[in-house]
């Protein structure tokens, strides 16, 4: 991506959950979608008949973080020198009223070190970083992609229309671009502090909105070459073994392209193609586009 695109994506997400101007984050989404093209998405399938079934019964499903290999993805951060700070001299001054003269930097270090080994505290980061429900979908066309998202060539990529998805998507969803940091765990406008503590406009608690701007930023290596956009609901209610959920999603893709490799499934070939046909849809064959 171009610096002008990282800074587009970059403006979008932070106008919509740090400014919560929704006019700026159109606007600069707007401009993202008149650059992109073709106006297209993709999102790269693996071949499996549950991939079917689904686009069948217009459903799409979001996946909890958890099942990800990016152990950070909407990972909530914690700025744990300010917080432990404010409680103690905030929140419990008496309390901890002889300790004063000990805060420094060694103990912040201390602290923080003891909270990121306490396992209370990791089960909490976990949990509430699988409030998330997410699925992806990329600007981005290339062997990346099929390799790591489609089983080697053996699944399809499935073509949308980007403002399709946009105006046609269910209300719960928030769809915006990935917005991209040289190092996410650096970033502080991503870390949760005192201020998440009050209310902020329109019903939304900062804490809410914190988190939301943490799920739409990733690390600029490896993932930009992906060049995402993401489907995002929230769920509290997950059990250990809940990996997602299904959601009713009407939007079509106008082109289907099958993997070079999809023949070594043939049941699934079949079914693709079955789909494709039922549906009006164009259906192509990744070699021919390399043409």
């Amino acid at each position: 991506m171009t610096r002008n695109e990282y800074r587009r994506r970059e403006n979008a997400v932070l106008a919509a959950f740090r400014d919560q101007d929704a006019d700026k984050a159109f606007e600069n989404i707007k401009q993202i979608v008149e650059y992109n093209a073709e106006n297209i998405v993709c999102r790269f399938r693996p071949p499996k008949e549950r991939e079917i079934d689904m686009l069948e019964r217009q459903k799409i499903f979001l996946v909890r973080p958890k099942v990800y290999e990016d152990s950070g993805d909407c990972e909530m951060l914690y700025n744990i020198r300010e917080l432990y700070r404010y409680f103690m001299l905030e929140v419990k001054p008496e309390k901890y009223k002889y300790a004063r003269g000990f805060i420094n930097a060694e103990l912040d270090e201390k602290i923080k070190t003891g909270l990121e080994a306490n396992p209370r505290f990791q089960e909490m980061r976990e949990t509430v970083r699988n409030k998330a429900l997410v699925a992806c979908l990329s600007e981005n066309y290339d062997d990346y992609m099929w390799e790591n998202y489609a089983y080697n060539g053996e699944g399809i990529c499935l073509v949308y229309d980007l403002l399709d998805v946009m105006t046609s998507k269910p209300e719960e969803m928030r769809l915006y671009p990935v917005r991209y940091v040289e190092d996410r765990k650096s970033s502080e406008d991503i870390w949760f502090g005192v201020e998440e503590y009050g209310d902020a406009p329109d019903g939304y608690k900062k804490e809410e909105l914190k988190y939301l701007l943490s799920c739409f930023t990733k690390d600029k290596i490896p993932y930009s070459r992906e060049a995402e956009w993401r489907l995002l609901c929230e769920e509290e209610c997950a059990s250990p073994t809940d990996i997602g959920l299904e959601y009713d999603f009407r939007v079509k893709p106008s082109i289907i392209i099958m993997g070079d490799n999809i023949s070594n499934n043939p049941g699934f070939e079949t079914r693709v193609r079955k789909y494709a046909a039922d549906n009006n849809i164009l259906l192509k064959l990744a070699s021919e586009l390399r043409k």
